[in-house]
Parts: C-alpha cells; sequence; structure tokens
C-alpha cells in the first residue's frame, strides 16, 4: 500500500489547485514552490531524485504545452500538480523555504559546465530546467537548488 492511499487528507487537497488562466504563470509558480520544496527538504530527508522531478516535471510540461490544445494543456498542469503534490506528501518533511536565499555566485554557463561534469542525468536535466525556469522567473531559488542538487549527484553518473 502507498503512503499516500493511507494519507486521508491527500485525496481532498489534490485537485484543490486552480490551473486556468496564465498557463506560464502557474508553472512558474509551480516549479519555484517545488524547487523550494526542494531546498527545505533535501538534506534531512536525502531524496534527491524525487524532488527533482518535483521540478523536473513542471518544468516539461512547458516545453510541450506549446504543442497540444488548450483542454490537454490544462490537464497536464493538473496532473504535474498532483505529482509534484504527491512527491512532496511522501517524502516531504518541511514547509517550503519562503526567504530568498543569496543566489549561488557563477555564470549560467558555469552552472551548467558544473552539472554537465557530473555526467549525472539528474543533475544536467535539473540545472537546465531551473535555468530555464530562472530566465522566466528570476527567483534566486532556482540557482540554489541547482547547485546544491549538482553538489549532492556529483560522482553518482
Amino acid at each position: 500500500m502507498s503512503p499516500l492511499a493511507d494519507d486521508p487528507a491527500f485525496p481532498e487537497i489534490v485537485d484543490l489547485v486552480e490551473n486556468t488562466g496564465d498557463d506560464s504563470a502557474f508553472l512558474s509558480d509551480l516549479t519555484e514552490t517545488f524547487a523550494r520544496v526542494y531546498l527545505a527538504n533535501v538534506e534531512e530527508t536525502g531524496h534527491v531524485i524525487g524532488f527533482v522531478h518535483s521540478v523536473t516535471g513542471p518544468s516539461a510540461v512547458r516545453l510541450i504545452s506549446l504543442h497540444v490544445s488548450e483542454e490537454t494543456g490544462a490537464s497536464l498542469r493538473r496532473y504535474v500538480w498532483q505529482a509534484a503534490a504527491a512527491l512532496y506528501a511522501a517524502m516531504g518533511i518541511r514547509e517550503p523555504l519562503t526567504d530568498d536565499p543569496d543566489p549561488p555566485s557563477g555564470t549560467a554557463e558555469e552552472l551548467a559546465d558544473s552539472a554537465a561534469a557530473t555526467l549525472d542525468a539528474h543533475a544536467i536535466k535539473f540545472t537546465e530546467a531551473c535555468l530555464r525556469e530562472y530566465a522566466l522567473n528570476p527567483s534566486p531559488v532556482y540557482l540554489v537548488a541547482a547547485v546544491d542538487a549538482t553538489d549532492r549527484l556529483r560522482g553518482s553518473g
């Protein structure tokens, strides 16, 4: 039995998100929130890969939304919210960060090079997604999360 099946609150919250309106703003809010979830939880839980997917999934929806109908896009946004929420419900123990962290030093190119040097697919795709999302929504949380994941995944590729 999955932990979510035993959690009576999850079915009640999984459909609470409003994903109508500006789909880009929705995806920016979602990716930033889950980058904050990553930073708040990864140290204590060690669930790097799971929390990485809570950002890369919504970011991937941004890429394919341009190529599907609005109805399909709305379904994708709803399901990616549910997937990210499920990851948080299953692995998260802390609320997302509310304060903005100080941005790391280094250029986007240096962050990408550092991720590529790990040879870890998750470090690379997470950094790419964070840099792409940062270009649309310049919150330093994306950069800090990318650096953190790269450091944690170094040598695991």
